[in-house]
């Protein structure tokens, strides 16, 4: 599996340089893995490219250019770099909105644009690819704008595996990016016995504070940001090649999240004792539900509330000592096997029958997880298919146990 590193950027490069060795060197003990991606790709506006494209490609009177010495100071620490972490100015890729460069996030049009952008891309990286690839998000870089809607993406393009980061360094006991950003020379990662003089303006008397600070004194933290990834209703979804845009892409997420999540059609089948949901019986593990299990939510949702353990005390009574010919007219094979369950409801005492109610509702609640109602152990009837049908069926099934219709 190839890994990707997707990233903001903005005025500042080393964010870049510095999630990249965070990754590598301190990716284990921060986020439970070290990661070298095969390949980087940036996003970042117009104005902010040839700046960055000095610091991190040219020599700028250095030996090596920036993304070089990265490379060469993973290499001395024994990590393994080969054919990885490929990055060039082809994978900077400018915020646009049709053809116009976004030069800020200060309008809704402009955020749209940077959103689709991470959208058109992202999915890009994923249908061109001839493998399965992980995406690794930063957002440390670029504005806290740009970071919120990368985030947002990947919570609906996201897959197994993918993840979210960001970065925080630490100098002594300062967050302070200001810090780095002024140091002289140019502060990338920390690299092996190099020392930076910077200057500040604060804690000092005149107004000047210039102090020195060694590469080793700069701590790296990686943090990964707890995320929900959807991308795979996404990719499943029908209307995938025309997901071109970050509204449309919303959209469809919150439709595929309605047919997952929730029962299209919830069926009460009388003849054999299931709830069928979307064409399934529910079953426990490969059994089906138990006739007491099915009788207690079919009672109670024609109700529309939960019956008491006395309801069902009297009401399976008569049938368990099967005191009508009655039931005859319902030769179904789960009612016969409810009447020759003893153990619900049969105790003399409440607090018995309260405890079987109560088991019973605890393995309704396991086997039909996501159909049964928040705090009410019944099924929602507009979730079920011809309920009045149903409603009709189970009440004449009540009349003949209790004696109102003549066998």
């Amino acid at each position: 599996m190839k890994t990707i590193l997707v990233a903001t950027i903005g005025t500042t490069p080393a964010v870049l340089t510095e999630t990249v060795w965070a990754l590598a060197v301190n990716g284990k003990m921060c986020i439970g893995e070290s990661i070298i991606p095969d390949k980087v790709v940036t996003f970042t506006y117009e104005k902010c490219v040839d700046a960055f494209c000095r610091v991190i490609f040219e020599k700028d009177g250095n030996a090596t250019s920036g993304w070089e010495r990265l490379k060469e100071n993973l290499q001395k620490r024994k990590i393994k770099i080969k054919d990885k972490l490929k990055f060039g100015k082809a994978s900077i890729f400018p915020y646009k909105n049709d053809d116009a460069f976004v030069q800020d996030a200060f309008s809704e049009g402009a955020m749209d644009a940077i959103a689709n952008t991470f959208v058109r891309e992202i999915k890009s990286l994923r249908d061109n690819s001839n493998e399965p690839i992980r995406i690794i998000a930063s957002i440390s870089g670029g504005r806290k704008t740009d970071g919120a809607l990368l985030m947002s993406c990947m919570g609906l393009l996201g897959q197994n595996g993918d993840k979210v980061i960001h970065l925080i360094p630490r100098l002594g006991t300062q967050d302070d990016f200001d810090v780095l950003k002024k140091a002289r020379p140019l502060f990338l990662f920390p690299e092996d016995g190099e020392v930076y003089s910077c200057q500040k303006t604060a804690f000092s008397n005149d107004g000047i504070d210039e102090f020195c600070f060694k590469a080793e004194e700069v701590k790296l933290n990686l943090f990964e940001v707890p995320l929900l990834m959807t991308g795979k209703w996404y990719k499943a979804s029908k209307n995938y090649n025309r997901i071109i845009s970050y509204s449309t892409l919303v959209d469809e997420q919150m439709r595929q999240m309605e047919t997952s999540c929730f029962p299209k059609k919830v069926e009460i089948d009388f003849e054999n004792g299931f709830i069928v949901v979307d064409g399934k019986p529910v079953k426990n593990n490969t059994k089906p539900i138990r006739p007491i299990e099915f009788f207690v939510l079919v009672y109670n949702t024609i109700r529309q509330k939960e019956a008491t353990p006395n309801d069902f005390k009297s009401f399976i009574g008569k049938i368990q000592k099967k005191k009508t010919l009655a039931l005859n007219k319902f030769n179904y094979h789960w009612i016969n096997e409810l009447s020759k369950d003893k153990g619900p409801f049969r105790g003399s005492k409440t607090g018995k029958s309260n405890q079987d109610l109560a088991r019973i509702c605890g393995d309704i609640k396991k086997h039909c997880a996501g159909i049964v109602k928040e705090g009410g152990l019944y099924i929602k009837k507009d979730l079920i298919s011809k309920f009045e049908e149903s409603k009709k069926k189970f009440e004449y099934f009540q009349d003949l146990v209790e004696f109102k219709i003549d066998p």
